[in-house]
């Protein structure tokens, strides 16, 4: 018989099943079972699975901790669930039967079982060896589940009637959003919150910092009639992207983007543009509108450096704010080859077909005169730009010498603003996953009278929450109907 244990092992381990047993009743310590595995433990043989008592399961992991089990037969659960590391992980076989059929063990489960091998602080390397019984193992089999991408690990958490009402009924103790900010699937959000913090505090001293903005006009109106001038704009510029977006990515607009167009190009600030050149138009097929385009844009950098007055790069559709009508000759093998003298004569005559516009952008395609354009939701954004754009022109903003100035003041307050209040938000409860949910449910129950609006828990509210087995709800109603 094997025995891998010396005496004083044996007796250790002896002693310490015994007194485990104590706790079991006289005819349990005599099961089959029991009598088993105690001679099993003393030889230092171990085994563990789901078919163990609990009392067994338990010995057993507190003696292989210990180090007195040289030997462990044990399901994955072991592997998966309790850090125990081992000199040596053995796979009795790559394959397992997951309830439905058999399959190759997982990534994620190969990993978090194979990295059992080595224990930390006494050996060097961990050992792993699979078996192969009958044959060889696939190459491709092992490769993907050796080196292969680990599964994602998602919450099981959900919401239910029953959970509410038990919770209702705590009160104070224990509120549902503590449970929700507790779950898994918070816990990555829960990493961002801490860190948003920090940044949360710099924003708001940031918008402190900053100096309130006064009209030059008439210092007196507050607020500053620019704050509205920019309400207007940026939706100005919302609808323009909506519409320039659905003109480029319709049919219509293969005929107007040819490489040599001249565009209007939004810069990083959405209240102005770059004079910009059409390169090419990338489409995933040639019958399909494009979904980006290739554009050489004017940096509008004062440098006599070439490489600095321009940038070729691929823009979205929604940031082209205007197509102009002119056009100017590209030569793409010598833009190609960097040709100094060819790309200052092209960067130079796109700057003065701008430069002769100004203050205006050149001559655009309008959308209905000239392309021809009736689409209803269309018509109603002209229209509603055209309302925004009169409405700018009527403050005293529209020509004042100082507007690009002031502009970009409240621009970067806003941006500022609107990040404080994203950062807010996300540090709410408002921002958890199953918030709407949450609300939505507790309505349910308000409507159907099981707690009333202070969130109370009313009788029909009591019956359900201790029905667990079933749709609490239908068997609430059930019983209260008289059906049963």
């Amino acid at each position: 018989t094997m025995d891998l244990n010396t005496n004083v092992e044996r007796g250790e381990i002896h002693h310490f099943i015994e007194k485990s047993l104590a706790r079991l009743k006289g005819t349990d310590r005599s099961l089959p079972q029991v009598l088993a595995m105690k001679d099993l433990l003393k030889r230092g043989i171990g085994i563990h699975h789901g078919g163990l008592l609990p009392i067994i399961k338990e010995i057993v992991e507190i003696l292989f901790a210990r180090g007195l089990v040289k030997v462990l037969f044990a399901t994955e659960t072991f592997a998966m669930g309790v850090n125990m590391p081992a000199r040596s992980v053995v796979f009795n076989e790559t394959r397992k039967h997951d309830g439905t059929g058999w399959r190759d063990l997982l990534s994620g489960e190969y990993t978090q079982m194979s990295g059992r091998a080595g224990r930390r602080g006494i050996d060097s390397t961990g050992i792993v060896i699979i078996i192969a019984w009958n044959e060889i193992p696939e190459t491709t089999s092992l490769k993907r589940m050796i080196v292969g991408k680990a599964t994602n690990l998602t919450s099981q958490f959900r919401l239910t009637y029953n959970m509410i009402l038990n919770l209702l009924r705590m009160g104070g103790e224990f509120r549902m959003e503590d449970m929700m900010m507790r779950s898994f699937s918070e816990a990555s959000n829960q990493k961002v919150r801490s860190k948003q913090k920090n940044t949360l505090e710099r924003g708001e001293n940031v918008l402190q910092d900053m100096e309130d903005i006064v009209c030059i006009k008439s210092p007196s109106s507050s607020p500053a009639p620019i704050l509205q001038y920019y309400e207007l704009k940026e939706h100005s510029l919302l609808l323009t992207r909506e519409m320039q977006r659905y003109i480029l990515s319709s049919t219509l607009a293969t005929q107007y983007l040819a490489t040599g167009r001249i565009l209007a190009v939004r810069k990083g600030s959405t209240s102005d543009y770059s004079p910009a050149i059409l390169l090419k138009a990338n489409s995933p097929s040639p019958n399909r509108p494009p979904e980006s385009l290739q554009v050489l844009i004017l940096t509008q950098t004062p440098t006599l450096k070439l490489s600095e007055q321009y940038v070729i790069k691929e823009v979205l559709l929604v940031d082209v704010l205007a197509l102009c009508k002119a056009t100017l000759k590209v030569n793409t093998l010598l833009l190609k080859h960097e040709d100094s003298r060819y790309i200052t004569s092209l960067v130079q005559d796109l700057e003065q077909v701008f430069v002769a516009a100004s203050p205006n952008l050149p001559p655009v395609y309008d959308p209905v005169t000239d392309m021809k354009i009736k689409d209803i939701d269309f018509m109603q954004k002209l229209q509603e730009k055209e309302l925004l754009e009169a409405q700018m022109i009527s403050l005293p903003c529209h020509d004042c010498p100082h507007l690009s100035e002031q502009y970009a003041k409240v621009d970067t307050q806003q941006k500022v603003a609107a990040q404080v209040d994203a950062i807010k938000y996300l540090l709410s409860e408002d921002s958890l996953f199953f918030k709407p949910e949450f609300e939505s449910r507790v309505k349910v129950l308000q409507k159907l009278n099981y707690v009333d609006s202070q969130r109370i828990i009313e009788l029909k509210g009591k019956v359900a929450r201790e029905v667990s087995t079933c749709d609490e709800l239908v068997a609430t109603e059930i019983i209260f109907e008289n059906i049963l």
